[in-house]
């Protein structure tokens, strides 16, 4: 339920900022804002500005707002007015995020926020796409599991040392991407040099593949 409720909040603010962004535009190049609404369908608060007469409205269904603009005076402004008052949403939100992103990953919070991370990180999949043999694509997933040692490499700073924890704790289910495309290569499901070219660490990967005796035509392995 609280998930909800923070979803619905987070949208909220993000329409208040992209509408705030349209209003104040329109307001700088004076046209007449009649509404600015967040939400839609039934009002739930509602007040008037006695000087300028605007409607400022918190609707039921907080997924959107708006900004309602006499048409006349909209129109009369000139192009430049005209697209300003239209681009001054997105700026707006794209401001916001900026500010927000600024306070979020601050040097004074960066601690409490890796604390956070160690605390609620249960893992992490991510996939990289190959080409199969024979045609179409196949996944290789790289597997992170929280564990205390990678909780603690999070909140020390030690995220560096997270690849060879990954490394030492397959019998737990992890796997590097360099893991799972040897794996895709022994099992004939995808050429080595199609492995090779996904590889983040290529030369670790040819020299696995050749100690398995798979050979490896890939030009620009020894550069990386």
């Amino acid at each position: 339920m609280m998930t909800l409720v923070y979803f619905l909040l987070a949208i909220a603010i993000l329409v208040f900022v992209h509408e705030m962004g349209h209003f104040l535009a329109a307001r700088s190049c004076g046209v007449q804002v009649i509404r600015f609404s967040i939400g839609f369908g039934k009002e739930v608060l509602k007040w008037t500005q006695p000087k300028t007469g605007t409607e400022w409205v918190v609707a039921l269904v907080p997924l959107g707002g708006y900004v309602r603009m006499e048409d006349a005076s909209f129109d009369s402004k000139p192009l430049a007015a005209r697209s300003w008052i239209v681009f001054a949403g997105p700026l707006a939100n794209l401001i916001f995020a900026a500010v927000a992103y600024s306070f979020l990953f601050s040097a004074d919070r960066q601690d409490q926020i890796r604390m956070m991370l160690s605390e609620s990180l249960k893992g992490v999949v991510s996939q990289t796409l190959c080409k199969k043999k024979g045609g179409g694509r196949i996944a290789a997933l790289e597997i992170l599991l929280s564990t205390m040692a990678i909780a603690n490499a999070i909140r020390e700073r030690k995220t560096h040392q997270i690849p060879s924890m990954m490394q030492t704790s397959r019998a737990l289910g992890m796997q590097t991407l360099n893991d799972a495309l040897a794996r895709l290569v022994k099992d004939g499901l995808i050429t080595p040099e199609e492995a090779v070219d996904k590889s983040h660490e290529r030369a670790l990967l040819v020299k696995e593949l050749r100690g398995a005796g798979i050979a490896v035509n890939y030009a620009e392995e020894e550069k990386k």
